[in-house]
């Protein structure tokens, strides 16, 4: 799937438009159709064949399988709908039909997913070649596969290893890696703007294992742009060296880092050299993301020039702050400290 077109969206379309055609007498209800119509994307027909073929299976297969009229008909006559209509549409006709839930509606409303915007000045990557993870207010959606609910800004425990507390869902790093297997290449992360980074970091750390490349998605002056990152592999921050007032400076790297909090963002790093939590190299107040944004470039850039050979930057931040804070904070990072690392979240 890929929020900026391309061959899912188009073959998707031509899903719909072929149920519309040669319908036919059935004695499958209208409750059974929409059922198949709902689940399309996850069956194994369509779910193992890589992402360029995968519309053209699911148009296959709807064809096939779904017989009733009036679901054929309802799916039909979406077919020249934008992705937000057509899954309002399709979530309607499955509500009729006394169905909760219809995953194909979830995925084809990732389609025409808000991204956060990244600041004017922002230096951004181009949308990379390949898979799109979509995190909605309500599901995590992988190439038009639901994987998970999100509901109230969580993932239902049940889904997560170790519960409430824990990061990998299973669900996703099984899919993940299957879908690598298949297409091996990086993967666009398109984020509701109200997601909690709490859902966004179990997300990421689910499928580091099998996607190395990751870009988040973000607009920038009309266009879709990425914000590329970087997972470590197990945690490499020293969280305790930021809370030692006047810690001595240590032979290592710089290691700045990027914290926010519900009430500030702040700047320092983690040798001590530039800030450190209790005395912050800069700061200004979280709710004001465009001053925050501006402080972040316009601070980073000054480090960059004393410290030439440091571009990692360590991003931290509360599990409840939203996307719509923490992504223009990191494009605005960019320009200075290209290299992105996402951290587990300070709290």
């Amino acid at each position: 799937m890929r929020i900026v077109g391309g061959p899912f969206t188009r073959g998707l379309t031509l899903a719909l438009a072929v149920a519309g055609c040669g319908a036919k007498k059935s004695s499958q209800s209208f409750r059974a159709g929409m059922e198949l119509i709902c689940s399309a994307g996850e069956q194994a027909a369509v779910a193992r064949r890589n992402p360029a073929e995968r519309a053209q299976a699911m148009s296959e297969w709807i064809g096939t399988e779904v017989t009733n009229a009036e679901a054929r008909a309802a799916f039909g006559a979406v077919a020249d709908a934008s992705p937000g209509e057509r899954a309002r549409a399709l979530m309607a006709a499955a509500r009729r039909a006394g169905l909760e839930r219809c995953a194909l509606a979830t995925a084809t409303g990732a389609m025409s997913l808000d991204l956060a915007e990244a600041p004017p000045s922002a230096v951004l990557a181009e949308v990379p070649d390949g898979a799109t993870l979509a995190i909605t207010a309500d599901a995590l959606v992988l190439e038009g596969t639901a994987v998970v609910a999100v509901r109230d800004g969580e993932v239902d425990p049940a889904d997560v290893d170790g519960g409430a507390g824990g990061n990998r869902i299973p669900k996703l790093t099984a899919l993940a890696a299957a879908l690598a297997k298949r297409a091996p290449g990086p993967l666009a992360i398109a984020v509701a703007p109200t997601t909690p980074f709490r859902v966004l970091w179990q997300a990421l750390y689910s499928v580091k294992g099998s996607h190395r490349s990751l870009a988040l998605l973000v607009r920038s002056h009309g266009q879709v742009k990425a914000v590329t990152l970087t997972l470590p592999d197990e945690t490499t921050t020293d969280v305790d060296a930021l809370l030692v007032p006047g810690a001595a400076p240590q032979p290592r790297p710089l290691k700045m880092a990027m914290v926010i909090t519900r009430d500030r963002t702040m700047l320092l790093s983690f040798d001590g050299s530039e800030g450190t939590l209790q005395r912050p190299l800069a700061e200004a107040p979280t709710d004001d993301v465009a001053a925050a944004a501006a402080m972040v470039a316009t601070t980073l850039a000054a480090v960059a020039e004393r410290h030439p050979g440091e571009q990692a930057l360590i991003v931290m931040a509360d599990p409840a702050a939203t996307i719509a804070t923490v992504l223009p904070l990191m494009a605005a990072a960019r320009a200075s400290f290209p290299d992105l690392r996402l951290s587990a979240g300070f709290q």
